[in-house]
């Protein structure tokens, strides 16, 4: 288990689970479409992980989970795009 108490791959370790592996690909793939897409909010998003579907956002403060929460939407259909089916069914702020 992670250390904030949530139970799902960290984006840092999943390489050495699945060296090559689709869901390594996947990772690769959004972590590169997320500095894109949101690399200017850097000081306040960082990617956490991902399980099931869900993907985890660390937030610097409460306004920039909130920001995130009334984003998310439309986030998730964005960086959908970018993979051959939607993986991203959830975003959630994680403080």
């Amino acid at each position: 288990m992670k250390a904030g108490g949530h139970r799902f791959k960290a984006l840092g370790t999943v390489a050495v689970r699945h060296p090559g592996g689709a869901a390594f690909e996947r990772l690769a793939i959004l972590d590169r479409v997320w500095e894109r897409l949101y690399g200017h909010r850097v000081r306040l998003w960082k990617l956490d992980g991902v399980q099931g579907g869900t993907l985890y956002v660390k937030t610097s403060s409460p306004a920039a989970a909130q920001e995130l929460r009334m984003m998310a939407p439309a986030m998730i259909k964005e960086l959908n795009k970018h993979f051959q089916r939607a993986w991203i069914r959830i975003l959630k702020a994680v403080p």
